[in-house]
């Protein structure tokens, strides 16, 4: 057996302009050749926008079939499709270990560019050719053989030059979720990455076409007509890391929605469809709990522009804070563990956890310093007298021994106590951006520990009006 690895040389720089025109131009070239090509059909659920009588199995092209197959062999090799492979082979791209069967012959440049083409053209066309054939059976009930999207073409393109070039990929996650509302506009830009949009009604029917098996019915009828979209560019298709990017980007969301609306709740999401343009591989859901599955009121969070300006701003803020103090995204965490969590007692835990980040430096039971701490945070955001504030902080602390023992899953102090733990939790989170962006929370001076720069705050406040703080 002959092993080789092709391109030989050294990789040279690559035109990621030229090379996603040379995409681009192989794409529509290998459409065309395809165009005419009889496919077999098998079954699938769509939704529609006409008619209320739910969905319908229809016929969709199987373009993965062996008649396709055989039909790629023969026109694959298009003039566009050589330039392609050409100028990749020219710069040393896309390396790759080749075997041949017969130990005397070598594997060819030809060889290396049959596997480039599956990985540049192949591969992308046949999620651009589903992903229109999902959107015409939903529009229309009828589809138009071997279409595809232009704009579609060129954001595959984009991310096929961009993952070749730079090692770099997209990856869109859309969110379908309950308990939000836009009003005025229909689309809020929150930051480059993420957008909170209405969804329209063909785009809703299309998403539920692709991914109806990530759901249950209710979910699907339950989804608010608002979304969530996350795109983001990633190093590697590393699934820990995209998934960990956009519970991220979810969780500060959720904290500057209840921070801005000025609301003790929260939006609650179902599964998390996780995309690429160019349809590389890459898990297609990230499930964080099983919200949509609970029947209960949801309290709806109305966002309009003043209140996205807003949600705009802490994000921004918060994204400062962490690049040079990641510690907050360790109380961030919490936060979001305890906005997805299913039961009261689990909330409360999580988010007494996540204060305690905050406002105890050190590890081990301290009332007193929880307390302390908290009320000095806390009180200039929290409308509520310093003693009320106290008995607060001190009743969720006490009950975190139980949650942490799993005693008395549904008792209703879990349940009075859960959602207060929880905005605590973002109002000290607030009050930690706030200080530390205004100097008075110095966490230079502790290496970014936000508990043990809160008990710094607390001394120098207490010795300014001439007390002691600690026992």
């Amino acid at each position: 057996m002959a092993e080789k690895t092709l391109p030989e040389g050294s990789e040279l720089p690559l035109d990621q302009a030229h090379l996603q025109s040379l995409i681009r131009e192989a794409l529509l070239a290998a459409r065309r050749d395809l165009d005419g090509t009889e496919v077999s059909e098998r079954t699938n659920l769509v939704y529609s926008l006409s008619g209320n009588d739910g969905p319908k199995y229809l016929g969709v092209p199987a373009y993965r079939s062996a008649e396709v197959s055989d039909r790629i062999a023969e026109v694959w090799k298009s003039k566009e499709a050589e330039r392609l492979t050409d100028y990749l082979w020219s710069k040393g791209a896309l390396k790759k270990k080749l075997w041949s069967d017969d130990p005397d012959i070598a594997p060819t440049k030809n060889d290396w560019a049959r596997y480039a083409w599956e990985d540049v053209v192949h591969g992308p066309l046949l999620h651009l050719l589903w992903l229109a054939t999902t959107a015409d059976l939903s529009i229309t009930g009828k589809y138009r053989p071997w279409h595809i999207e232009l704009d579609a073409l060129e954001e595959a393109a984009s991310d096929v030059a961009d993952s070749v070039c730079n090692k770099n990929y997209t990856v869109v996650a859309i969110c379908p979720i309950i308990a939000l509302r836009l009003t005025g506009e229909n689309k809020f830009t929150l930051s480059p990455e993420l957008v909170l949009e209405k969804w329209k009604p063909e785009e809703r029917v299309s998403f539920f076409t692709r991914y109806h098996y990530y759901y249950v019915e209710d979910s699907l009828y339950g989804a608010s007509d608002v979304i969530i979209k996350v795109r983001l560019r990633v190093p590697s298709l590393d699934e820990s890391e995209a998934l960990d990017l956009i519970t991220q980007k979810l969780d500060r969301l959720k904290w500057a929605c209840m921070i801005a609306a000025d609301t003790d709740s929260i939006f609650e999401e179902s599964t998390i469809v996780v995309t690429n343009p160019s349809g590389t591989g890459l898990r297609q859901s990230l499930r964080r709990g099983d919200v949509f599955f609970r029947r209960r009121g949801w309290k709806i969070t109305e966002i309009e522009k003043p209140v996205a300006d807003r949600i705009a701003d802490l994000l921004q803020r918060l994204k400062t804070l962490a690049v040079e103090f990641p510690e907050i995204n360790s109380a961030l965490w919490y936060f979001g563990r305890a906005c997805v969590a299913q039961l009261a007692r689990d909330v409360l835990l999580d988010a007494v956890v996540g204060l305690e980040m905050i406002l105890v430096p050190d590890a081990g039971d301290s009332t007193y310093k929880f307390c302390l701490h908290g009320v000095a945070l806390l009180s200039p955001l929290i409308g509520k007298p310093p003693g009320d504030l106290v008995k607060e902080l001190r009743d969720i602390y006490n009950l975190r021994s139980k949650a942490a023992h799993g005693s008395a899953k549904n008792l209703p102090t879990f349940e009075k106590f859960a959602p207060i733990a929880r905005l605590l939790l973002a109002k000290a989170i607030l009050a930690t951006v706030e200080l530390a962006e205004s100097g008075k929370l110095d966490l230079g001076t502790t290496d970014g520990n936000i508990g043990k720069a809160v008990m710094q705050l607390v001394r120098d406040r207490a010795t300014g009006i001439g007390s002691s703080p600690e026992r």
